[in-house]
């Protein structure tokens, strides 16, 4: 058991994060620029995990859980991984959340601790190469790292729909 991943509070911990990753999708969103697989130490949540963030970078949305069952079906060859995974999900299916709030703040709390140290240590190999100018960018990205990042209303990526006529009634106003 290492200190420096999630098991640090137990498998129990561990599988509770990824539940919530099943689960909410607006937390598993957050999680996608900062977590790395070592932050796991259990193997078959590993290959889940990776399953999902390899979903959400091909898709660009998180999977549910039918599809889960569906994806890793045909990506997992391990049967004994592969058995573990599907109960594990039968199990996120079935079981109502309890007390994921607390998990998902530890969870963002060691991962936001664990992009700091990361963004430390690369500190010390940019002050060897003398790039001084890159440490204040990367120090902050490591500390923006998993605030939230919905500012609200996309103008652009709806912009089509809003004018159509479709979208909207127009009303006329007599100065045409």
């Amino acid at each position: 058991m290492s200190n420096d991943t999630l098991s640090k509070y137990g498998k129990f911990f561990e599988e509770r994060f990824v539940t919530s990753l099943v689960t909410d999708s607006a937390f598993a969103e957050k999680c996608v620029d900062g977590f790395d697989l070592s932050h796991i130490d259990c193997e078959y949540l590993q290959v889940l995990t990776n399953v999902i963030f390899k979903y959400y970078e091909k898709y660009h949305t998180f999977p549910d859980v039918e599809t889960l069952v569906y994806s890793v079906n045909s990506d997992v060859k391990d049967k004994t991984t592969k058995n573990l995974i599907q109960d594990f999900l039968l199990n996120c299916r079935t079981e109502s959340p309890v007390d994921l709030a607390y998990v998902k703040d530890k969870s963002i709390e060691f991962m936001r601790n664990r992009a700091m140290k990361n963004a430390i240590h690369d500190s010390f190999q940019m002050v060897k190469k003398e790039l001084y100018d890159d440490i204040p960018k990367r120090i902050e990205a490591a500390l923006n790292m998993f605030t939230n990042h919905d500012v609200g209303h996309d103008y652009f990526d709806s912009f089509e729909h809003r004018t159509s006529s479709a979208a909207r009634k127009c009303v006329a106003t007599g100065w045409e």
